[in-house]
């Protein structure tokens, strides 16, 4: 895998990763905000069925003598009744620790178990089932009013809904798998080590490199490279001592490029410059991946050479250098 295509892998490995992170947190999200909204609907409907219950059963009240027709409250008898209902109420329990605790035994029942609070308002007395305090942090489930002209009574009912309550933990865990999924796969990608078959023709020679001529008496060209050494350079064949050695493709070309370096010594950047990929050079620095690709090829070439006594020594860190053997030291 080269440079580039590897980068655009990691990039669409990411991207996708992100794509499936947004719409995991988002259905988290969405989920979490339906939940909110059924635990306030039956939270609404418990604190009704609470405070029926507690009128009915701590309020002796059948009817009363109302004529809303010579009243100035404008109110109806309905609203009257209810208000002396509450009135009554408020005397034998201020606080209103009664319907707090109605209100959690109905939300009992419906399988809902979170911290309520009622606050009572009476002329604007005010007063609450839970300490004050624990009112900031929670939220407002329903005001309910009752007007008199002897004095509003304004009842306010408050739940605190912990968030582990909102969120259901295996959308949680599907998105934790897959950013794990993601990472592991980014890790694989980047830092996995690689060895890399022998890039295509295409990719190694040089762009403009020449044609492979059929062998002819008339196109043979041998170049003494060396007293045992001869090169056929139009059809890559390497001679020693009457044994001969074709070069084909990759072969060939990185022969030509030692051939023709100064001592025979060549840098990676020297051979990626020869090769006519140059752009694969960044901040001045070669590439792991490229090195290892050069790596392979210069290693194929030296098996083939070593049945001509040629040799390539690597030269740590930096290149290779083509030694041939009336140049070798003793």
């Amino acid at each position: 895998m080269n440079r580039d295509k590897k980068i655009a892998l990691v990039t669409l490995t990411i991207v996708a990763m992100l794509l499936l992170l947004a719409i995991g947190a988002y259905s988290i999200y969405t989920s979490a905000q339906n939940r909110k909204e059924l635990l306030f609907d039956k939270s609404t409907i418990a604190l009704n069925e609470a405070i029926t219950i507690e009128r009915k059963q701590y309020t002796d009240i059948k009817f009363i003598h109302y004529n809303a027709l010579l009243s100035s409250d404008s109110l109806t008898a309905q609203e009257q009744q209810e208000w002396v209902e509450q009135e009554i109420l408020v005397q034998n329990d201020p606080h209103r620790y009664r319907l707090d605790s109605l209100f959690q035994v109905e939300l009992a029942e419906q399988g809902v178990h979170i911290w309520t609070g009622i606050r009572c308002n009476r002329n604007g007395k005010e007063t609450n089932s839970q300490p004050e305090e624990e009112f900031q942090q929670a939220s407002l489930l329903k005001t309910i009013e009752f007007h008199s002209k002897k004095g509003d009574i304004i009842l306010q009912a408050f739940i605190k809904i912990p968030n582990r309550m909102l969120i259901y933990w295996e959308h949680v865990y599907i998105l934790i798998g897959i950013a794990l999924l993601g990472i592991g796969i980014l890790v694989l990608l980047i830092f996995r080590k690689e060895y890399l078959q022998p890039a295509s023709l295409k990719d190694l020679q040089p762009a403009n490199s020449d044609v492979q001529v059929p062998v002819t008496s008339e196109n043979v060209q041998l170049e003494q490279l060396t007293p045992s050494i001869q090169y056929d350079r139009n059809q890559s064949v390497v001679i020693h001592n009457g044994l001969k050695t074709t070069l084909k493709g990759n072969m060939a070309v990185y022969f030509e490029i030692l051939l023709r370096a100064e001592n025979h010594k060549v840098t990676y950047k020297h051979i990626l410059i020869a090769l006519q990929q140059q752009y694969k050079i960044k901040d001045g620095k070669v590439s792991i991946e490229d090195r290892n690709t050069i790596s392979h090829a210069i290693k194929q070439l030296d098996r083939q050479l070593a049945l001509m006594d040629i040799q390539i020594k690597n030269i740590w860190g930096k290149g290779y250098q083509m030694i041939f053997p009336d140049e070798r030291e003793e």
